[in-house]
Formats: structure tokens, C-alpha cells, sequence
């Protein structure tokens, strides 16, 4: 959660991993991106940081998992698509550790037998790589009032003590995160 309480730039577009036009580019893994159009608890992070989400959570208006696709889990749509060069590289080592680790999916109550292919994006900074949900397909993102966002995150390279590296950012005056 941030002191913002509204993203000012409706008109702009969300970027994962950098900042519109800049050299502040993540170098690292993300994972279980979300984006919630409330003020979450602390209890409530608690609750499920270590699950896997359905996507059709209350107030839940961004979700992605990163496992295997840039695809949003809710019925918003809101896709990313990587920037930069190369393909998106799926890392199984996810975000919350340098070791495989295990996310719990939350049960649905149909029996199933698919098996959940945990990972994370790997974005490098040297082949300027991010993510960016383009301004046309953003269902539910304008925030007005009170967000929260949250995120996983595992940076590979050693920042300077000056440096900074934006993992949420809302292009044009929206804010970083």
C-alpha cells in the first residue's frame, strides 16, 4: 500500500518493471503482481501472500501470476505485453526466494487434477525489457480512490545506494511504486 490515495493519469499506461521513457528498469524476477482497487489490511495481505489467487477475488481489478503467460487472471482482461528485446523468459525459480518454493493455489470445489506450473518473469535490464498494459485495454485500472498493490519481487543485480528501480509505474505524472 502507498500514501497515494488516487493514480492521477487516467490516460496512461501501466508498466511493470520500469518507468515510461527511462532508464529505471527492473533487473530481476516479479511475480504475483495484483492490483486491488481498496485498501488492503495487513491481515488481509497475511491471509493469502503465499496462495495463488482465483482472479474473481473481491477488489481483486489486476492479477498476474507470471506462470507461463502475460496473461491478467481476472475477467478485466488486462493483459501485459514485454517491451524490450528478446522473449519473456518463465523462471521456476519464483520471486519469493533464490530456491524453488511452492505457492499454495486456492482450492476450487470441483475436484481437479491439473497441476499449477509455478514461476516468475525473469526481466533484464540489458535488454530493456518490461511489461506494459497499453492504455486501450486497461478494464477497471483508473484508480480514484484508494489502491493497494502487491507484488514479489527478487532483483539480480546490485543497485547503487543512490539507485532506484520502479516495479508499478503509471506512465505520465501517475506515480511509481
Amino acid at each position: 500500500s502507498g500514501d497515494r490515495t488516487s493514480i492521477k493519469a487516467t490516460d496512461s499506461p501501466w508498466y511493470i518493471g520500469s518507468v515510461e521513457n527511462s532508464n529505471r528498469l527492473f533487473d530481476g524476477k516479479i511475480d504475483e503482481v495484483r492490483i486491488w482497487n481498496n485498501v488492503r489490511t495487513p491481515d488481509e495481505i497475511l491471509d493469502n501472500y503465499l496462495a495463488e489467487l482465483t482472479g474473481s477475488e473481491t477488489n481483486l481489478v489486476g492479477y498476474w501470476k507470471f506462470n507461463g503467460t502475460l496473461l491478467d487472471e481476472t475477467a478485466n482482461g488486462n493483459d501485459v505485453v514485454l517491451t524490450g528485446n528478446g522473449s519473456p523468459v518463465f523462471d521456476s525459480v519464483i520471486a519469493t526466494t533464490t530456491q524453488e518454493t511452492t505457492i499454495e493455489p486456492i482450492q476450487s470445489s470441483a475436484a481437479s487434477t491439473e497441476s499449477i506450473t509455478q514461476s516468475s518473469i525473469d526481466l533484464e535490464a540489458d535488454l530493456r525489457q518490461s511489461l506494459i498494459i497499453e492504455t486501450a485495454n486497461q478494464t477497471n485500472l483508473i484508480m480514484l480512490s484508494a489502491f493497494t498493490i502487491e507484488a514479489w519481487i527478487n532483483m539480480e543485480s546490485d543497485l547503487g545506494f543512490y539507485e532506484e528501480r520502479t516495479i508499478v509505474h503509471r506512465g505520465r505524472n501517475g506515480g511509481a511504486y
